[in-house]
C-alpha cells in the first residue's frame, strides 16, 4: 500500500506542520526533495510561491513516498514573546521547577530556580500538529494512533529536559483537557462524543517514571485539573493566575486560542464555556499565517498603508493579532463586504508573501463568529464591562478592533491583557503550592453547552457578519 511523504515522516517519528491532518487544504506542511524533483498538481501550486517551486519545496501530503527519497525537514522551533509574572509572589517551594504550558498549537517550558528566577525558556510547535491542527481531529486520529499522539508528545518534551541537564524536584503541567490527557497517556475518545466524559479531571499527581522513560531520577508532576471535556487545566490556570476568583467584580474571560474559552465570573463563582472557533486566530489554517514570530504582521492600516512587523524584519507571515487588525481595518474601509467577499478582486495583498483569499477569510470568518457567539450567550442575563483576554498575541491587540469586526460588544470598557496567562498560573503554583485553592476554583464552575442554547443557531447565522448592512 503505497504511503505520502507525509505518512512516512510521521511513522519514523519526523512531525510537520500539518494542520489539515494530510487532506490538501492547509499547505503548511512544506518539504524539500533533494534527489528528485516531482510534477507538481495546479491545487498544489496554489499554496505555493514561485520561488519555493523553483528551489524544490513541494508538500508532503501530495506526493507517494520513494524508497531511495532524500528529504529535508524545516526546523519547527519558534521563538514565543511572552514574560512570567514574577512579582509579589512568596516561594512556598524548595529546589528546581519545571513549568509546562501544552497547547494544541504551541508548547511553552520554563525551568525555574530555587528563587524562583526563570533560568530558560523553550517554546516550540507542538509536534502533534503532523496529526491534525485542531483537538477534534487529534482525538479522531488517536482511535488509530493513539500511542504516537502520545509518544510524539512525551519524547518532544523529554529531549529537552535532558539537553536542559537540570535536576527538576518539581513540575506544574497545564493544557486543555485533550492535550493533558495526552502527555498522561490516558484515552482521549471520551472527549470527542457526547456526553464528553473526561476520564482524569482531578488534578493528577503522578511519579514522572510514568511519563518519561529516559530520564533515570524521579520527580513529581502535578497537573491542573479540568472543569469540563473543552475547558481544561489552562484556563483553569489562567483564571488563578489573574485572581479571577478572588474578584469581587464580574469580569469576562476570554481565550482566543484554538478551542476559545470563555469564563464570566467572579470569586461567588463562574459560568464557562467553550466555541469551535478553531486554529485561524493562531494563523492555522490560514494561507499566509503564522504565530507571533519575528516576521509576522502583528497590525495593519490601510490608509495609510502601513504594517507592523514582529521584529522589525520583513513580513513572511500574519499572526492572530495581525489578522484581527487587518479585518478590522478591510470592515472599516470597505474592502469587504458584510458577508466577508472581497469588494474587489480576489485576494488581499499586504506584501510579496502575504497574500488572503476568499479561502482564508472565511476561515477565520467562522472563528470571529464562534467566538463572538459565545460571548453574546454568556452575556445574554449578565452584564461586565470588564475583559480580559489570554493568550500568546493579546499584547498586540488593539480592543476597538475587536470591537469594529463585532467579536466583543461595546458594553466593554475596560481590557487587560494576560498574555501566557496559563504558563503564569503554572509558575504561581509552584511557588505557591496552594492546590486547595485550584480545586476551589473547579467547585465553584459551572460550564454549559453552547450547541444546546435555543438561540445558538441564530446567534452564530448573526455573528458570520462582520458589519450591519448600512454600516
Amino acid at each position: 500500500m503505497k504511503k505520502t511523504i507525509l505518512d512516512y515522516l510521521k511513522e519514523n517519528h519526523q512531525y510537520i506542520n500539518a494542520s489539515c491532518n494530510g487532506n490538501h487544504q492547509c499547505g503548511q506542511c512544506k518539504v524539500k526533495l533533494l534527489n528528485r524533483k516531482p510534477d507538481l498538481s495546479e491545487t498544489e501550486k496554489k499554496f505555493l510561491s514561485h520561488e519555493e517551486i523553483d528551489n524544490s519545496i513541494i508538500l508532503a501530503c501530495f506526493h507517494d513516498y520513494q524508497k531511495d527519497d532524500e528529504i529535508l525537514v524545516f526546523d519547527m522551533k519558534m521563538d514565543i514573546l511572552d514574560t512570567l509574572d514574577e512579582k509579589h509572589i512568596h516561594s512556598c517551594f524548595e529546589g528546581n521547577g519545571l513549568i509546562i504550558d501544552i497547547g494544541t498549537t504551541t508548547i511553552v517550558m520554563k525551568w525555574i530556580g530555587n528563587k524562583g528566577e526563570c533560568l530558560k525558556t523553550d517554546a516550540f510547535i507542538n509536534p502533534q500538529v503532523s496529526f491534525g491542527g485542531d483537538v477534534i481531529s487529534r482525538i479522531n486520529e488517536s482511535k488509530k494512533h493513539f500511542d504516537a499522539l502520545c509518544y510524539c508528545l512525551i519524547h518532544e518534551i523529554e529531549q529537552r529536559i535532558i539537553k536542559q541537564e537540570m535536576i527538576i524536584n518539581q513540575m506544574i503541567v497545564c493544557g486543555n483537557t485533550t492535550m493533558t490527557h495526552f502527555f498522561i497517556k490516558e484515552k482521549v475518545e471520551t472527549l470527542g462524543k457526547a456526553p464528553f466524559h473526561v476520564l482524569k479531571k482531578e488534578m493528577q499527581k503522578i511519579s514522572s517514571y510514568h511519563i518519561f522513560k529516559n530520564i533515570n531520577y524521579e520527580f513529581p508532576i502535578i497537573t491542573f485539573p479540568h472543569i469540563s471535556a473543552f475547558v481544561g487545566g489552562d484556563i483553569v490556570a489562567g483564571i488563578y493566575a489573574s485572581d479571577l476568583d478572588q474578584s469581587l467584580k464580574k469580569v469576562l474571560f476570554v481565550d482566543l486560542g484554538t478551542n476559545g474559552e470563555m469564563v464570566l465570573g467572579n470569586k461567588e463563582g463562574f459560568i464557562v464555556t467553550s466555541s469551535a472557533a478553531g486554529p485561524a486566530f493562531e494563523g492555522v489554517g490560514i494561507s499566509c499565517g503564522g504565530s507571533s514570530i519575528n516576521g509576522a504582521i502583528s497590525h495593519v492600516s490601510l490608509q495609510p498603508f502601513r504594517l507592523e512587523v514582529i521584529g522589525s524584519s520583513e513580513a513572511q507571515c500574519i499572526c492572530g493579532s495581525g489578522l484581527i487588525s487587518l479585518f478590522s481595518e478591510l470592515v472599516r474601509n470597505q474592502k469587504i463586504d458584510e458577508l466577508g467577499h472581497i469588494v474587489d478582486g480576489d485576494e488581499i495583498v499586504l506584501s510579496k508573501k502575504v497574500k488572503l483569499n476568499s479561502k482564508d477569510i472565511s476561515h477565520f470568518q467562522l472563528s470571529k463568529a464562534a467566538i463572538e457567539t459565545g460571548i453574546k450567550i454568556l452575556l445574554e442575563n449578565n452584564e461586565t464591562d470588564t475583559l480580559y483576554i489570554a493568550g500568546g498575541f493579546g499584547t498586540h491587540l488593539d480592543i476597538n478592533d475587536l470591537k469594529n469586526i463585532r467579536v466583543i460588544p461595546q458594553t466593554i470598557k475596560n481590557i487587560k491583557y494576560l498574555g501566557n496567562s496559563a504558563i503564569n498560573g503554572c509558575y504561581k503554583l509552584l511557588m505557591s503550592q496552594d492546590f486547595n485553592r485550584v480545586n476551589e476554583i473547579i467547585e465553584k464552575s459551572q460550564s454549559i453547552d453552547l450547541s444546546k442554547h435555543p438561540d445558538f443557531e441564530d446567534t452564530f447565522i448573526e455573528s458570520m457578519y462582520f458589519y450591519d448592512e448600512d454600516y
